[in-house]
């Protein structure tokens, strides 16, 4: 029986040259990292398939924001999604979220939400790793001290050049 009909990816007989080893390691490595590709693939298509059907299955916005929330948190295994839509340079209010579906509708007021914040001013998404210790948060530590997280991203939404709000 052949040794690739075993499982075998590859061999080389001695005597052997440094290049053909080096070659045939990088050929190894080439088709590892396209299988990994090809499976993340596979996994990322099921995941959009899923939120398709989720949100076909209604033509409310609400509805449909809620199971985008849901969907994130549940596969990227977050405790809390929110998406919030600014309404002017000081407050903003939570369209959805997956944790608290009765916080739609809820204004915010941008100043208690230093990441929100630092998202506009910069432009970009912002990551906080430490929520606890982290000193943007310092002058809103006594609010999150109760809360189970550590970690906070926060992505911003565009429209036409402008952030409109944030995936939170």
């Amino acid at each position: 029986m052949s040794a690739f009909a075993e499982g075998v990816d590859d061999y080389i007989t001695k005597p052997f040259s440094t290049n053909e080893l080096l070659a045939r390691v990088q050929a190894n490595l080439y088709k590892r990292d396209a299988l990994i590709l090809v499976e993340q693939k596979k996994v990322d298509a099921g995941i959009i398939l899923d939120l398709s059907l989720a949100i076909a299955s209604t033509l409310n916005a609400a509805k449909i924001l809620q199971i985008i929330v849901a969907r994130i948190a549940e596969h990227v295994n977050m405790r809390r999604c929110s998406i919030v839509r600014f309404s002017d340079s000081s407050h903003g209010h939570v369209l959805a979220s997956n944790d608290d579906p009765s916080a739609k509708g809820l204004r915010i007021e941008l100043s208690r939400y230093p990441e929100l914040q630092e998202m506009i001013r910069t432009g970009r998404a912002f990551v906080v790793k430490d929520a606890k210790r982290h000193p943007l948060l310092a002058e809103v530590r006594e609010y999150i001290e109760d809360i189970d997280f550590d970690t906070i991203l926060v992505i911003p939404i565009h429209h036409e050049q402008e952030i409109i709000g944030a995936l939170f």
